[in-house]
């Protein structure tokens, strides 16, 4: 019996040190894992900062970037229309028949020339200097009256056909111009097309019948 109450006690007496240790150790624990969650706590507000921040700095960006965009189409629209407004135009679209000795005749079979009479318009946004201006003339069956060759200019991207050209000198001012084209096939009777260009853009058009 004494033994056993020896034992006992002892074993109280290790078990109370084992407590103990443990405690201690829990305590450690406890501090270690209060460290950590305050760090987490600190983590946790630095990347509700920095995702505020981020927001912030997107929105930002996105703001600039649709002002550039607005900026961007604004300039492209702006150098659209200073791009059309130097675009030449021409009126007063008028054709005489003539014959071989430069006369004006109403007989189709006596046509040798076609004196095509335009004004340009006052353009002070044009640059000025010499420019060629192109006639087209397309008959009723919508073929090209042109001279024998290859007689061709670039118009958007392709090259056409043209009949006659002149070269001149323009200076911002309007002026009146005449283009002669020498008659070479059977005119036929019905309407023709007159197109006009300069600079690779269409100034003009109009109509003329021969009966």
């Amino acid at each position: 019996m004494n033994q056993l109450l020896q034992e006992l006690k002892t074993v109280k007496a290790t078990n109370r040190r084992r407590i103990a240790e443990l405690t201690n150790e829990l305590s450690t624990v406890r501090g270690v894992l209060k460290r950590y969650v305050e760090k987490v706590d600190s983590l946790n507000a630095i990347n509700d900062n920095l995702r505020t921040e981020n927001r912030q700095v997107r929105l930002k960006y996105e703001e600039s970037n649709k002002k550039l965009e607005e900026k961007t189409a604004e300039a492209a629209a702006l150098d659209k229309k200073v791009t059309m407004a130097s675009i030449l135009e021409a009126d007063n679209i008028t054709v005489v028949t003539l014959n071989e000795r430069d006369k004006t005749t109403r007989n189709i079979k006596k046509i040798s020339k076609l004196q095509v009479n335009f004004r340009i318009l006052r353009n002070i946004t044009t640059e000025r200097g010499r420019k060629t201006v192109y006639l087209r003339i397309t008959d009723i069956k919508e073929n090209v009256l042109k001279s024998v060759g290859e007689n061709t200019f670039l118009f958007e991207g392709n090259n056409i056909a043209y009949s006659a050209k002149k070269d001149f000198d323009f200076g911002g001012e309007a002026q009146n111009i005449s283009v002669y084209y020498p008659v070479h096939e059977r005119l036929g009777k019905g309407t023709y097309i007159i197109a006009l260009f300069v600079d690779g853009n269409i100034i003009g058009e109009s109509t003329f019948t021969l009966e």
